[in-house]
């Protein structure tokens, strides 16, 4: 039967969010897979591969002759798939952590004073709004649920994309708008609601 929000005695909603499995733990063995796919990767698979599109195969290679990517941009990318490609969960983990990522995506000078971090009755989330701004003054709200179907989330696509449509909208338009992001993990871990909840 699933779960459905309820109201507690002095009117706080309560979000019964379950976890469908246990998180995958990053054992030492993991880890140390990790780091060895890393290192060879980096150090000969890669590199061998950059040689052989860049310098051997050049007149025959897309990505010289149509993309024109710089060599060291096709490294860094061709690297980060290969890792990306053979890990696991708990290893993409190690790079892709729910808060560092966030955390390290709002370090950012475009970001600065345009988050904040809020908690109410339990639920948490986060506020995308132009500094010194009130909440009850805005034209817009969006509200973000970004769906479900991550191994991990970087936040790096949508933080980025919001700030931009909420500063255009600023801008451009003079609308007041701010974006408020529920603080959630809906993935293979979480049952998903049936669609009438």
């Amino acid at each position: 039967m699933p779960l459905k929000p309820s109201q507690t005695s002095n009117g706080a909603v309560h979000l019964p969010l379950v976890r469908g499995a246990p998180d995958q733990r990053l054992t030492f063995s993991l880890f140390l897979r990790f780091w060895i796919l890393f290192f060879v990767n980096a150090v000969f698979l890669v590199p061998w591969q950059c040689f052989l599109e860049y310098f051997v195969l050049r007149l025959f290679s897309p990505v010289v002759q149509e993309v024109g990517r710089p060599i060291y941009t096709h490294y860094l990318i061709k690297l980060v798939q290969a890792v990306y490609r053979r890990s696991t969960p708990a290893q993409l983990r190690i790079l892709a952590d729910r808060v560092r990522s966030y955390a390290l995506v709002h370090s950012a000078p475009k970001f600065r004073g345009w988050v904040k971090k809020v908690e109410v009755n339990g639920t948490s989330g986060r506020w995308l709004a132009a500094p010194g701004t009130d909440r009850k003054k805005d034209d817009v709200v969006v509200y973000y649920i970004h769906g479900g179907g991550f191994i991990f989330d970087s936040g790096i696509n949508s933080q980025d994309f919001f700030l931009s449509t909420i500063k255009t909208l600023r801008d451009v338009h003079g609308i007041q708008a701010s974006g408020f992001f529920l603080d959630y993990r809906k993935s293979a871990r979480v049952p998903l609601l049936p669609p009438h909840d």
